[in-house]
């Protein structure tokens, strides 16, 4: 009788044991899956995020003048968390290949140059729209341009501030686009260029200048930079296929 309850006992143990690593086995499996559903949304969304910084740059850069002050203002706010937002999305699509701290301080370096983009286009509109107000009511007056034009260089300290933020994100994410399938040397190398040269070298080889005015309006690294993060964007955009099949759970 000892022995058949011992064995009965071990039968239950075995089964409860069974059930056990089935439920842990199952709800890892369950976390597995919303952990890539939502790395899944990050990317989509990094898409549109990425696809809303590209564009609206150029508009403001453009046209910026001659928009309705509301618009330049919406689109120059925008840009910003836009930026931050497909930055976001690029750290969760090279996440699915594998953590690293390259693809960590890429992301967050971007956020941050985010931040430090959106104060400088706040304070640009704050300032030149009272001034063209001024001049459209009282006419030019030296002691205000005087005024702007010494202000001015806080707006020039913060572009910079974003620059060098801007390319230690893009210099992370060009390190890890290199040996990508989805990107390669192609992207990786172009974006060494953008974040060394242009952004950290000519940005302070002319400080507190923007290179456009002392002569090096064809290597302005803006125009440059948006490009290469328009093209980071629509393949990220053509991975997306690609991404879902990565993060697919068995």
């Amino acid at each position: 009788m000892l022995t058949h309850a011992t064995s009965t006992w071990y039968d239950v143990a075995s089964v409860n044991m069974a059930w056990t690593e089935t439920d842990f086995r199952l709800g890892r499996e369950t976390m597995n899956t919303e952990a890539y559903s939502l790395e899944r949304k990050w990317v989509q969304i990094g898409v549109i995020g990425g696809l809303i910084a590209s564009i609206t740059y150029p508009i403001v850069v453009v046209f910026g003048g001659g928009l309705p002050r509301i618009l330049t203002l919406i689109l120059s706010a925008a840009f910003g968390p836009a930026l931050a937002i497909g930055s976001a999305g690029v750290y969760y699509f090279f996440k699915a290949e594998r953590e690293t701290a390259a693809a960590q301080i890429g992301a967050v370096a971007n956020v941050v140059a985010s931040a430090f983009v959106t104060g400088m286009v706040i304070v640009q509109l704050a300032i030149s729209f009272p001034q063209l107000d001024h001049i459209a009511r009282y006419g030019a007056d030296p002691a205000v341009e005087t005024i702007v034009h010494w202000t001015w260089y806080v707006v020039l300290g913060l572009d910079v501030s974003f620059d060098v933020f801007l390319a230690i994100g893009t210099f992370c994410f060009a390190l890890l686009m290199l040996k990508h399938p989805r990107y390669g040397k192609a992207f990786g190398i172009t974006g060494f260029l953008v974040a060394v040269p242009f952004l950290v070298g000519l940005k302070f080889y002319t400080f507190p200048y923007p290179p456009k005015d002392v002569g090096f309006t064809f290597w302005d690294p803006g125009p440059w930079t948006d490009i290469w993060y328009l093209a980071v964007t629509i393949q990220l955009w053509r991975s997306l296929k690609w991404f879902r099949l990565k993060t697919q759970t068995s």
